[in-house]
């Protein structure tokens, strides 16, 4: 969270000290009532709910999902109103007990609940596991869910995840069983069957819900190419490849699967195959204008940005991004080949000010390709 403030009497609220930029806001009742802002990159907020009928944590303009919130930009000595009206649902308690690797009761797990829909900031709810193994996490409104465990012994880290449909009942027979979590082999190569850049590289897996405790693995790449990811947790990954300035993963693949499309799944502590990373310095390049379109003058601190198309869960953090200059120009470099749809975007200048952007571009992109695109935007008088 970027900062946040309690209401008064009559509701209302002020969150000071805010730099220039865009947020989310969202309202929440926690024993105070409670406002609070976060950038649109996300934070950290944990939430305290009680049982029985409450009011339900809202986003603005009055959404209860992250995804279908407005952002609202605040510029320099700016001052922002935002009002919230919330509403009440039923919160329920879900408990179970943790089970160890050794069949025992993982006394030392820690266990935590997050929405499935969108990576939400504090969004997440968490309890600590007795001595029996047992757990039991309050006030958690219906929804879908991600329920995961996790518990550190010595140089071992055992954990476990599973989906969670929350109704108005209260649920009081999970079981979550650790485990040590998979072990992934793989290899690395070049596309031209050189040697890798500087002898080796490195690699990573990112959970696509980044709430998850303690998911995101490392590694880094031998001298003849091969690696080994230890304890990846149950879930859905995006693979993440570190090489030189210039150099991505071109494909990846485990099995016959698509990494870079479809990530890295793994169920019940295991999956088949090893992960085979294809990696290149033969990207292409995307260069091009902005341009109002009624005084045909270039539009400065545009954003343009290239989406791999289709775009997935795995995918989105290849798409490459840019701001034009003082003379409204942008370059996409090294953008691996592929199919793209490329779009120009003008920051709002008011939280009420229209969207002003263009109609996404298809560009397919091969090995060294040069594609220029020009964007034409219409600008409000006002702006």
């Amino acid at each position: 969270m970027v900062s946040g403030g309690s209401t008064d009497d009559r509701g209302e609220y002020r969150i000071f000290n805010l730099k220039p930029g865009e947020y989310y806001l969202k309202a929440t009742e926690t024993g105070e009532r409670w406002a609070g802002v976060t950038t649109m990159s996300g934070g950290d907020w944990q939430l305290i709910h009680e049982l029985g009928s409450s009011f339900a944590p809202i986003y603005y303009p009055g959404v209860l999902q992250l995804d279908l919130a407005q952002t609202i930009t605040i510029s320099a000595g700016e001052e922002a109103q935002a009002d919230f009206a919330m509403r009440k649902i039923k919160m329920v308690e879900v408990a179970g007990r943790v089970i160890g690797p050794d069949g025992g009761p993982a006394s030392r797990a820690y266990v935590q609940l997050s929405q499935t829909s969108v990576d939400d900031w504090g969004g997440e709810l968490s309890a600590s596991v007795d001595n029996s193994g047992e757990f039991s996490t309050r006030g958690v409104p219906p929804g879908s869910y991600f329920i995961s465990a996790q518990m550190h012994e010595k140089d071992k880290r055992y954990s476990t995840r599973q989906k969670l449909e929350v109704g108005e009942a209260k649920i009081d027979s999970l079981m979550l069983s650790l485990g040590g979590g998979a072990t992934i082999h793989g290899r690395m190569r070049t596309a031209s069957g050189g040697p890798l850049p500087s002898g080796r590289g490195n690699a990573a897996l990112q959970p696509v819900n980044e709430d998850e405790i303690g998911g995101f693995r490392w590694t880094e790449i031998n001298k003849d190419g091969t690696f080994e990811f230890n304890g990846v947790a149950d879930g859905g990954y995006t693979l993440r490849a570190y090489i030189e300035q210039g150099w991505f993963a071109k494909s990846a693949h485990l099995g016959s699967e698509d990494v870079l499309q479809n990530g890295v799944q793994v169920e019940g502590g295991a999956l088949k195959g090893s992960l085979d990373i294809v990696v290149s310095d033969e990207g292409a390049q995307i260069e091009g204008s902005v341009t109002d379109s009624d005084k045909n003058q270039p539009l400065a601190g545009v954003q343009v940005r290239a989406r791999l198309d289709p775009e997935t869960d795995y995918n989105r953090e290849r798409s490459p991004q840019a701001t034009t200059d003082q003379n409204g120009q942008f370059v996409l470099k090294d953008v691996p080949p592929g199919k793209y749809k490329v779009s120009a975007r003008m920051p709002k200048s008011s939280p009420d000010g229209p969207a002003i952007k263009s109609e996404a571009v298809p560009v397919a992109l091969g090995d060294r390709d040069h594609k220029v695109t020009d964007f034409k935007l219409t600008v409000p008088k006002s702006e």
